[in-house]
């Protein structure tokens, strides 16, 4: 038998997103208001939802790496955060308040990386006449 409070299956992109606005705006005001009410949004979708704490968990992840978001493992858990976001006004809104690239923007080589480009490959075809 079906809880009362259970998420309507229509109602859970809905939830979704209320969850992802909740963290966005702690990701804006870095809010001790806003982070303790990102986690109280995602306890109450795990508790209506399923058993499962993955809202909880995953809050707090994302909580932890937008306060640290200058450190690389914190950088690279929200870009595979912002990645799986499919509201693209969304998932835009997060890239530009974390400063993050979007997928698929090339990044300019740095001239370290432009001497090591042809480094390995044969040179044979490459040459040019030599002149006399």
């Amino acid at each position: 038998m079906p809880k009362t409070e259970q998420i309507v299956p229509g109602e859970a992109p809905r939830a979704v997103e209320e969850w992802l606005f909740s963290i966005l705006r702690f990701a804006i005001t870095l809010d001790e208001v806003d982070r303790t009410a990102v986690l109280a949004v995602a306890a109450d979708m795990d508790r209506r939802g399923s058993r499962f704490t993955f809202f909880a968990r995953t809050t707090v992840k994302i909580r932890d790496a937008i306060v640290a978001k200058d450190r690389a493992d914190a950088a690279a858990a929200l870009r595979v955060f912002v990645r799986a976001i499919d509201h693209v006004a969304l998932r835009r809104a997060f890239e530009a308040v974390l400063d993050i690239k979007p997928h698929g923007v090339d990044r300019p080589v740095s001239p370290g990386n432009r001497e090591k480009l042809w480094k390995g490959l044969s040179d044979r075809g490459l040459r040019t006449a030599s002149r006399p």
